[in-house]
């Protein structure tokens, strides 16, 4: 069963899961050039993946296509 979370928690949730993501990444990211690690970032967290984040099987989700993209940016910087 799929229990949500109230809308005041669940956006203040979602906040938090969206913080510690980017966090996480900024830390994978250190000893590279601004630039690069601009970039990578913003092909990385696209607002069209940005849905509600109210269950834990929609936070696994979006952390699955993050670290799928991620993982394509970090290729295409690597190209470069």
């Amino acid at each position: 069963m799929r229990r949500r979370l109230p809308a005041d928690s669940a956006q203040e949730f979602a906040q938090t899961v969206r913080a510690a993501a980017l966090f996480a990444l900024l830390l994978e990211l250190q000893g590279r050039s601004e630039s690069s690690i601009t970039g990578v970032l913003d092909r990385t967290f696209d607002a069209s993946t940005d849905n509600g984040l109210g269950t834990v099987a929609d936070v696994n989700g979006w952390l699955a296509h993050v670290r799928h993209r991620f993982d394509l940016a970090l290729a295409e910087e690597t190209m470069r």
